[in-house]
């Protein structure tokens, strides 16, 4: 459990930096579209690879 919270709470800051980033380059409107996109198109990424296929992960 620890890793997990280590691996998702790192992740925090490099998705601040990120929005930060889009939003210096883009505007706050264009850049929270953007990550909203981003977030929503993610699972049919990861859908269509072969993840889809596999029954176990490890």
């Amino acid at each position: 459990m620890a890793t997990v919270r280590f691996v998702s709470w790192g992740a925090i800051p490099v998705g601040a930096l990120a929005a930060g980033a889009a939003s210096t380059a883009w505007g706050p409107r264009t850049a929270l579209l953007l990550l909203a996109v981003a977030s929503l198109a993610s699972p049919a990424i990861l859908m269509a690879g072969p993840i889809r296929r596999l029954r176990e992960l490890a």
